[in-house]
């Protein structure tokens, strides 16, 4: 049995999608997004276990993304990620360096990526 997997991606997507549709296209208050995840994608589309992400990787990754339009619009949107880990520190650093490419290219305000929230400003 496989049990339950989490596709991450497609929640970022799916959560974009509910703000706008929320806020019926007008961002005008604050929105922030809290992951509380390993940040451990192991998913069809991107698995970082599998195949570990380089800057390589990572920029082709979000090309490719970006090409097939599925690149979330994080603009305006402060992220704040917590509860990350991974098997050994080279792996934790390759894995938060992909996450804060890809919210870059999100357009996504990353303030905080860690193992624990130290700070929570808002």
């Amino acid at each position: 049995m496989l049990g339950w997997f989490f596709d991450f991606l497609l929640l970022v997507s799916a959560t974009v999608w509910l703000l706008r549709l929320a806020l019926n296209g007008y961002l005008t208050v604050e929105q922030i997004l809290v992951i509380m995840s390993d940040m451990i994608e192991e998913t069809d589309r991107l698995n970082l276990l599998k195949t570990p992400p380089d800057n390589k990787k990572t920029e082709m990754f979000i090309s490719r993304q970006r090409a097939e339009n599925r690149l979330p619009d994080l603009s305006g949107v402060t992220v704040y990620v917590v509860g990350v880990t991974a098997k050994n520190q080279e792996l934790y650093y390759k894995i938060q360096s992909f996450w804060m490419k890809y919210f870059k290219a999100c357009v996504a305000n990353l303030k905080e990526y860690g193992r624990t929230l130290l700070n929570f400003e808002e």
